[in-house]
């Protein structure tokens, strides 16, 4: 009778973790230097390729003029991998929040698509960790636990 109450309570409280790496935090501003730095840390496919800014911005439907700095990285074959990492550098606040909810909808996006064709980018998917603070908004897809070391680790 205990355990199949822990089960669950378990199961509950490790979503609960995965899910709160996915919202907006206080904490450190992200800076595109810290993209070379996440993706040496291994959680990423290998194959991520560079993106410039101008088609990162059209990628996650956002106006050019809205972003001033910032890294994308994506999937050479998304065939076989929803692996990317941005870092966004908007004007201001208002635009950063205004490319989270684009990111947001990127990744939700990506996980109804990869259903089909790549059920195993899934996890990584769903294990995407997105983070705003002030006008600074990162996105990370990779191996969920990877992800979140590394991470913390620029905090």
């Amino acid at each position: 009778m205990k355990s199949s109450i822990l089960r669950p309570l378990c199961a509950l409280t490790l979503l609960a973790l995965l899910l709160g790496g996915c919202t907006a935090r206080d904490g450190v501003s992200f800076s595109p230097a810290h993209g070379e730095v996440l993706l040496a840390s291994g959680a990423f496919d290998p194959s991520l390729e560079p993106v410039d800014l101008e088609t990162a911005a059209l990628l996650y439907g956002l106006e050019p003029d809205q972003l001033v700095d910032g890294v994308c990285y994506l999937a050479a074959n998304t065939s076989v991998s929803a692996d990317e990492l941005a870092i966004l550098v908007c004007k201001d606040e208002q635009a950063a929040q205004t490319a989270q909810t684009a990111l947001e909808q990127r990744v939700d996006s990506q996980i109804t698509v990869s259903q089909s064709y790549c059920p195993a980018a899934i996890p990584h998917l769903e294990g995407a960790i997105i983070q705003r603070t002030g006008n600074t908004v990162l996105l990370a897809v990779g191996e969920p636990t990877g992800v979140l070391d590394a991470i913390q680790s620029l905090q």
